[in-house]
């Protein structure tokens, strides 16, 4: 009997072998998981030249400053203000501190009476509601609120105490309490009305100067004598703190000239009888019959007359002059 021989058994040649060989080699290939590919930008990092990397990471540099920048500060916690610091004065004590000086502060506290403010003293300012506006304010925090920086004049102070009282409203320059009788002041017309002009002088309130106190000449219309914008001296003559009044007068300051030159007429001496003999001698007048004093009276009278008269149309040409170099 002839053996069969298996066609497994059957011998190869060289190069079927390494066929076989590759073949077993790519089934198990494809039964093992494939790594993952490592980035081209791992390969590609290594070859960068040092040059590539500096640029590369100065740019890296500014998008951070960039992103810094454009950061957002921290909010301060719900209902608290963020605080400033109080801004320097002039003044380091209340021994320095004078009413109507400015001062910048800080808002440190509000209350239903009105607000703490630091001014950077020893002690803090007081700003009631009624000093917050020159209207009436219903609420503190509608005008500041804590935190907030402000600048305040000094209403009043109390070195003693050590109270300072301040406010937002800027003071005039005369209060009430300054203002006194007899005072001269220069002034604006603001206002003229049938029965008088009101003249801006400084103060809370502007004064009124009636019609019958614009000069000493009859003015049927003060429009005749002033003109809006026109400025003008006048004299405190009456001032009602009560009422917040104050009256004014040009008549009282052109009164006052016409006293000082007939004052000064009055001291001229009377001539003596030799004195009047000569002078009339030197004028070729007589000096019999009517008594030398009596002459002397009448003529000293006259001359006051037409010295007041003259007076008055100086002063009267003056306020012409203003008038017109107002327009």
């Amino acid at each position: 009997m002839s053996s069969e021989v298996p066609s497994d058994a059957v011998d190869e040649t060289p190069e079927e072998e390494v066929e076989n060989a590759q073949a077993s080699d790519e089934v198990v290939a494809d039964d093992v998981p494939q790594e993952a590919e490592a980035p081209e930008d791992e390969s590609s990092a290594d070859d960068e030249t040092p040059e590539e990397s500096a640029v590369a990471s100065a740019e890296a540099e500014e998008e951070v400053e960039e992103a810094e920048e454009v950061e957002a500060p921290q909010d301060a916690p719900e209902g608290e203000a963020p605080q400033e610091a109080a801004p320097a004065n002039a003044v380091s004590s209340l021994d320095d501190v004078t009413p109507k000086m400015t001062l910048s502060g800080t808002v440190k506290a509000t209350e239903l009476q009105g607000a703490i403010i630091d001014v950077g003293l020893e002690r803090d300012g007081l700003l009631h509601i009624s000093q917050l506006s020159e209207e009436p304010v219903k609420n503190v925090t509608d005008v500041v609120k804590e935190g907030d920086a402000v600048t305040v004049f000094v209403l009043s102070i109390d070195k003693k105490s050590g109270r300072l009282d301040l406010t937002l409203v800027e003071p005039p320059d005369f209060t009430w309490n300054e203002i006194k009788l007899n005072q001269t002041h220069v002034g604006k017309v603001e206002r003229i009305e049938n029965y008088g002009v009101f003249v801006d002088i400084g103060a809370e309130r502007p004064g009124l100067i009636h019609v019958s106190e614009l000069t000493t000449d009859f003015v049927s219309d003060p429009n005749d004598v002033v003109k809006v914008g026109d400025s003008i001296e006048a004299k405190v003559i009456n001032v009602n703190k009560r009422k917040k009044q104050i009256d004014l007068s040009v008549k009282a300051l052109e009164m006052a000239e016409l006293d000082a030159v007939m004052e000064a007429q009055d001291d001229e001496p009377f001539a003596t009888s030799m004195e009047m003999a000569l002078r009339k001698a030197l004028e070729g007048g007589e000096i019999e019959g009517e008594p030398v004093k009596s002459r002397e009276r009448k003529r000293r009278k006259k001359d006051r007359k037409k010295a007041k008269y003259d007076a008055q149309q100086e002063l009267f040409e003056r306020t012409l002059r203003m008038h017109q170099n107002g327009q």
